[in-house]
């Protein structure tokens, strides 16, 4: 079991038996590049798995308050396990390389954007990184 106090709530990581997968591999010497909104490098849950970050939008801060996206992605993808905190990771012990390369309008309630230059400048960083994989949790318009 975990001592992670909302592993319980994660519908996702019991419903693909994630624990039985942890017991072969918990991701130790991969390195995972999220391409995102940046991500809070003091996050208890987070801080000890990342490895590097890049900001490929603007001089602003790589994580804001408004701007938890790219946090909970990676927290998904590789929140520690067993230490009191939050939740497990699939990988918990995989580590992170951050890409900000989307952002969010200055106006209330905005969503978050990205454009293709940016996009690009991370997946060309990235294709010149030890990151073997690469997460984008992007939406799109409706396709009619």
């Amino acid at each position: 079991g975990y001592n992670d106090p909302y592993v319980d709530l994660q519908r996702g990581f019991i419903a693909t038996d994630a624990a039985s997968a942890q017991t072969v591999t918990q991701g130790r010497g991969v390195v995972v590049a999220v391409v995102d909104t940046g991500v809070d490098t003091t996050h208890a849950d987070l801080k000890a798995r990342i490895r590097d970050v890049h900001d490929l939008v603007d001089d602003s801060p790589v994580m804001t308050s408004s701007d938890s996206h790219g946090t909970e992605v990676a927290g998904i993808i590789a929140a520690g396990s067993n230490n009191h905190q939050g939740i497990v990771g699939m990988a918990p012990k995989a580590m992170l390389s951050i890409y900000k390369a989307c952002w969010y309008a200055p106006t209330v309630g905005a969503t978050a954007r990205c454009n293709t230059f940016t996009l690009a400048k991370a997946l060309a960083a990235i294709n010149n990184s030890s990151a073997r994989v690469i997460n984008l949790s992007l939406g799109g318009p409706a396709d009619p």
